[in-house]
């Protein structure tokens, strides 16, 4: 749910609609230091506390504005230390969003094998993306 505030579905998938709590979890789980998962999951058990003392419900049982509270009052309070829960959320949530197989196809139009390379070619001939033909 904390993912999905931070990449919600607009007319774009959202963090869930790509499987960032997935790759979240498995970066968690596989690739982070010791140290590192504590800080994860402290965070995650004060992203909880703070949902149940403002509005005595789980944070994935709010509704998306109270969830946003929550996790600003988190940014906030996170903004003078160098390493934070937050800190370590957002940048999963952008890597596994951007680094996913339907945001590189759908949303950034990423083309592991380009044409030739064509200057100087009107937008309007290339769909109107600068980087692919």
């Amino acid at each position: 749910a904390a993912a999905e505030r931070i990449l919600p579905r607009t007319d774009t998938p959202g963090a869930i609609d790509v499987g960032v709590p997935a790759f979240i979890d498995l970066m968690v789980g596989e690739f982070m230091t010791a140290e590192e998962k504590r800080m994860f999951t402290d965070g995650l058990a004060e992203v909880e506390a703070a949902s149940q003392t403002a509005h005595r419900r789980a944070f994935a049982a709010l509704v998306a504005t109270q969830q946003d509270a929550v996790l600003e009052r988190i940014a906030e309070a996170s903004q003078a230390k160098e390493k934070s829960f937050f800190q370590q959320l957002r940048e999963l949530t952008l890597l596994g969003y951007f680094t996913s197989e339907q945001v590189g196809k759908h949303v950034t139009h990423y083309d592991p094998i380009p044409g030739t390379y064509h200057g100087c070619v009107p937008l309007s001939e290339v769909g109107n993306r600068a980087w692919t033909r």
